[in-house]
């Protein structure tokens, strides 16, 4: 089903629209997207915080995993710490993401 979402510059933004497929949890690798160039900021961080009539937010649950501190993991519920390239004995590669 993640491939009916799109690309992964619109991945927040359909979680947020809640379709084709509802999530429950938007999982962030290395990317800081509430910060990319590509995106409009303000627009996903509003979608990144906002909430229901309910009071739940749109996207239930976020989890990042990143090397650094970004502007994304401010909007986590869960942030997993990555290494850079310089940090462990593997070969570098565009290959090894999951």
């Amino acid at each position: 089903p993640i491939a009916i979402h799109g690309l992964m510059h619109m991945a927040i933004t359909r979680a947020y629209e809640a379709g084709p497929e509802v999530i429950d949890t938007l999982f962030l690798f290395m990317s800081n997207m509430a910060w990319n160039s590509a995106m409009n900021p303000g627009e996903t961080t509003r979608m990144l915080s906002e909430c229901d009539e309910q009071g739940n937010y749109r996207i239930p649950f976020v989890i990042v995993a990143d090397a650094f501190s970004s502007e994304t993991v401010a909007y986590a519920d869960l942030v997993l710490p990555d290494t850079t390239y310089l940090e462990r004995y593997d070969c570098i590669s565009l290959l090894d993401r999951p």
